[in-house]
C-alpha cells in the first residue's frame, strides 16, 4: 500500500457522523469532536451536530398521535 503523510485534520466519514450523531441525541449532551492528522494542526468542534448539517432526526419518521 502507498505510504503518505496526513498533515492536516481528517474528519470522520459520513455514515460515522450520523452513528456518533445518534449517540449524541440519546445521551442528550453534546459530543466535542477533535480531528487531527499525523502532524500539523488540531481542530474540534463543540458537536457531532456542527460536522453534520441537515442531520436526519429518527423522531421526524414517527407518526403523530
Amino acid at each position: 500500500s502507498p505510504r503518505f503523510k496526513v498533515d492536516y485534520p481528517v474528519s470522520p466519514c459520513g455514515a460515522c457522523r450520523q452513528v456518533m450523531s445518534e449517540y449524541e441525541m440519546k445521551q442528550e449532551e453534546p459530543i466535542k469532536v477533535f480531528m487531527k492528522g499525523e502532524n500539523g494542526p488540531i481542530k474540534s468542534v463543540e458537536c457531532v451536530k456542527d460536522l453534520l448539517p441537515l442531520l436526519f432526526y429518527e423522531k421526524e419518521l414517527q407518526k403523530a398521535e
